[in-house]
């Protein structure tokens, strides 16, 4: 960024430079030629004088008796046709004007106009000089000429304002361009720590199971080969361990099937089977499938539906939003002691309807309550579901929730208090 603003910083200052330099250049030529003109019409008028001492044409003046050349003054010399100059030229002697060489040069060859800029001593002039005719006869030379100090100076400040503000852009670009590198490169940043991390929490979900299945193979195979030297296998514990292999298998299965949805856009509406969902029929038949786990714990379970009997259907897929509610309903009584209560709530919000899984356990810490929808994402009262339940393991059911609540144009968040239970929401658009 500093190499780019610095050649940008470098081109449009020359850019700037020049412009204005044959800018200011212009107007000093045009302003000369203006007064060029208005003393041609003068002398074409009443003619040039021919001797010296006359100074009706000398435009000089007395103004000129003392001139400044740092002033912004224009000035003119006339020169008769016997190369005599008219007027008092006294005062301009110090500074080497009028240039006698264009005089001659002019009246010599009665050329076309010649422009051009003289540096005398310290001081720069930019001199116009001409010839005059009256009456088609050639009768002097006329040299306007000012100083170009004011324009020297101009072009000071010009030059001294351009590396001011290229310096100053030159030295906030490279901290203006950290800053918004951090600034850019931070969600990037946490993309990658919450990627590795998850990752990393995939591999070890499933190295574990891997390995329990490994050691009950090898397990099986002993025996098998126990048995083929003569020594009776028990058909009992090798049934044991392949409905523990099997098991762990089916838990490998559900999280590969888990992982393989949150890696989805959920965006994609592609991947669901859309259809007409009745809320209040699903949400019971998710009770009937929790109740035996609430009873075995000795929680309290109940649904609550809308007082006004409203058909709360919505398209979606039904299978998912099951699984919402299974994962919601498990966590609940998981973390509610026993005596509790657990209840799933049916609320109709404007064009939206809410359903509400409000347990009364232990409830959620405030430092976790942002990150309890990552995948993986485990704190000391992890609210993880079980797995006789069907749900998802491993840290992933209220990942998995929030994206099927996202997918289905809805959004799900939670209050909690901690030791006084927890109010899981989902908010879903009516068909």
């Amino acid at each position: 960024n500093l190499l780019v603003v610095s050649g940008l910083v470098g081109v449009i200052t020359m850019a700037v430079y020049l412009v204005e330099l044959i800018s200011i250049n212009a107007q000093v030529d045009q302003l000369l030629q203006l007064r060029a003109a208005s003393a041609q019409h003068e002398i074409s008028q009443g003619g040039l004088p021919d001797d010296v001492g006359t100074s009706d044409a000398n435009v000089g003046g007395p103004e000129f008796s003392n001139y400044d050349p740092t002033s912004p003054n224009i000035f003119l010399f006339l020169v008769n046709a016997s190369g005599a100059a008219v007027g008092d030229q006294s005062s301009f002697a110090p500074f080497g004007l009028p240039d006698v060489a264009a005089i001659k040069h002019v009246m010599q060859q009665h050329t076309q106009p010649l422009t051009q800029t003289d540096q005398k001593g310290e001081q720069t002039f930019r001199l116009y000089t001409l010839p005059v005719f009256h009456n088609g006869t050639f009768a002097g030379v006329m040299q306007v000429g000012m100083s170009l100090y004011q324009r020297e100076q101009e072009i000071h400040d010009l030059v001294f304002t351009l590396g001011l503000v290229g310096v100053i852009a030159i030295v906030l670009t490279p901290i203006a361009s950290v800053l918004l590198a951090r600034t850019a490169l931070l969600p990037l940043r946490l993309a990658f720590l919450r990627q590795r991390q998850f990752a990393s929490a995939a591999s070890h979900e499933l190295r574990t199971p891997l390995a329990f299945v490994r050691s009950q193979l090898d397990l099986l195979g002993r025996h098998l080969e126990r048995s083929q030297e003569g020594e009776l296998l028990d058909p009992r514990e090798a049934l044991t361990d392949v409905h523990e292999t099997q098991q762990e298998v089916d838990y490998m299965a559900r999280l590969i099937h888990d992982l393989l949805i949150l890696a989805r856009d959920a965006r994609d509406q592609q991947q669901a089977d859309w259809r007409p969902v009745d809320l209040c029929t699903l949400g019971r038949e998710v009770l009937d499938l929790v109740a035996p786990a609430a009873r075995a714990k000795g929680v309290f379970l109940r649904m609550t539906e809308p007082t006004e009997g409203r058909d709360l259907q919505v398209v979606g897929d039904r299978d998912r939003l099951r699984q919402v509610l299974i994962n919601l309903l498990d966590n609940a009584i998981t973390h509610t002691p026993p005596e509790g209560h657990v209840t799933l709530t049916m609320l109709v919000r404007g064009n939206h309807v809410q359903l509400q899984v409000t347990d009364t356990g232990q409830g959620i810490a405030p430092a976790d309550i942002e990150r309890i929808f990552e995948a993986f994402y485990r704190s000391d009262g992890a609210r993880t579901p079980s797995a006789h339940l069907g749900g998802s393991h491993a840290g992933l059911g209220l990942a998995l929730a929030r994206w099927i609540a996202l997918a289905h144009g809805g959004e799900i968040h939670v209050k909690s208090t901690p030791g006084a239970g927890s109010t899981f929401t989902v908010t879903l658009p009516f068909s």
